[in-house]
């Protein structure tokens, strides 16, 4: 896979990149012999800005999603999908 195919919001608004990160780091950090305390603020600024990307993600998505046009149903289509069902009850 190519780096320009990664989806990119996907994987910066999940938590499980955030956490992996923030797990990553840690012994990281600890190999390093940075004081705990200095490590306790780094985890909590990875999860604090983890946190927030994906809430602007989201909310972008939400505002995306009310700004389409709905769809009409078409009539004949609906009537062929009830009659499908139908044929499959009996």
């Amino acid at each position: 896979m190519k780096w320009s195919e990664v989806d990119w919001v996907r994987k910066l608004s999940s938590r499980k990149f955030w956490a992996a990160l923030a797990g990553f780091l840690t012994p990281l950090l600890i190999s390093f012999r940075v004081p705990h305390d200095t490590i306790e603020q780094i985890e909590l600024v990875v999860i604090a800005v983890g946190s927030l990307i994906a809430y602007m993600f989201a909310e972008a998505k939400a505002d995306q999603a009310e700004h389409k046009p709905q769809q009409m149903i078409n009539l004949s289509d609906l009537a062929l999908y009830l009659s499908a069902a139908t044929d499959k009850e009996t």
